[in-house]
């Protein structure tokens, strides 16, 4: 017996594995890709106006009896017989494959139904999108008509809605302009006030080591002090609020009282060590700038309530800085001086 070839038993030891591209699988999705069904192997969100292709649904006769004759009558030879039998057969096999038929094309006019109601509902809920958004008219890919009511009155309220967002732009940003001036000087005014206070602290610290001085020598002579003990009650500065926007006249609702917010405001900012009062609105309860060691009765006279800084610097509906009253200014102004 002869030995098998090289080339014989090369080909029997190796198999050929079909390349992994080239399967029927991926030619299909290939070519789909070339066809208006290409959303279906796109990774692309499915829009409202995909639509797949549809199935030709076939006329499909009803089932009849066919060959009552033949199979009727009675057979007189042994072949007769068996071409009965093949015949009935046939007709059984026949009759189960229109069955399936029926069942096959049935599936897809349910499903042709059902893509159409979820279409309907995903082109609703893209309008519902595109109403919100309002950045496009015509964007869903669907045909329309240019001098349409409905077109029309989308172009109105396009234009519309794009004049209204360009102001409010515009006004965010004068806004912001405004305010950033704003804040810029109440930090001036506010950093000038710390450093008055800190002024103001710093004598009222001498002033406090000297009474304490007079009160260890009077316990020594045994008599009492010649002034009271120094306090700040009345002589700090509350802090300014930030300025903010006031509301333009007109809304009942949203419309600042000054009464009520000063009112507010003195109660909230009531400290345990006795810096708020009364909330009188004289010039004489207000500090002089140029005193530089205010007695005790002199600060129970130049008081400074927190009601004069609840009135806050405003930002109006005129758009100027200015202060809501007199004594307000004068404050400002000793602080400056200071």
């Amino acid at each position: 017996m002869m030995a098998p070839s090289v080339e014989t038993s090369v080909r029997g030891h190796h198999t050929k594995h079909p390349d992994p591209f080239t399967t029927p699988v991926r030619h299909a999705i290939t070519s789909l890709r070339a066809t208006s069904s290409a959303f279906l192997v796109s990774s692309s969100p499915v829009q409202a106006s995909s639509m797949p292709s549809r199935l030709p649904a076939l006329e499909i006769s009803p089932e009849k009896a066919r060959d009552v004759f033949l199979l009727s009558a009675e057979p007189t030879t042994a072949l007769e017989r068996e071409l009965q039998q093949a015949l009935r057969s046939e007709q059984e096999r026949n009759k189960t494959q229109k069955q399936r038929i029926v069942a096959m094309q049935s599936a897809p006019v349910l499903n042709g139904a059902y893509i159409d109601l979820v279409r309907g509902q995903l082109a609703a809920q893209e309008k519902k999108k595109t109403d919100k958004k309002k950045g496009r008219l015509v964007g869903d890919g669907l045909p329309c008509l240019l001098t349409s009511r409905e077109f029309v009155r989308r172009v109105t309220e396009f234009e519309k809605n794009a004049r209204e967002k360009e102001e409010g732009l515009k006004q965010c940003k004068a806004d912001r302009e405004e305010k950033s001036t704003a804040m810029k000087e109440w930090k001036e005014l506010d950093d000038a006030r710390k450093a008055r206070n800190k002024v103001i602290k710093e004598e009222h610290t001498v002033r406090l080591k000297a009474w304490e001085a007079e009160r260890e020598l009077a316990k020594l002579e045994h008599r009492r002090a010649h002034w009271k003990k120094p306090t700040l009650k009345g002589l700090l500065f509350s802090p300014l609020p930030k300025p903010v926007y006031a509301v333009e006249p007109g809304d009942p609702e949203k419309t600042v009282n000054p009464d009520s917010d000063t009112e507010e405001r003195q109660q909230g900012n009531k400290r345990p060590n006795g810096d708020g009062d009364d909330g009188s609105d004289s010039e004489n309860d207000l500090p002089s700038p140029s005193e530089d060691e205010p007695s005790s009765q002199e600060g129970e006279e130049n008081k400074l309530p927190p009601s004069r800084w609840s009135e806050a610097v405003r930002v109006l509906p005129r758009r100027e800085m200015v202060f809501l009253s007199d004594n307000h200014s004068k404050c400002l102004t000793g602080i400056r001086r200071g």
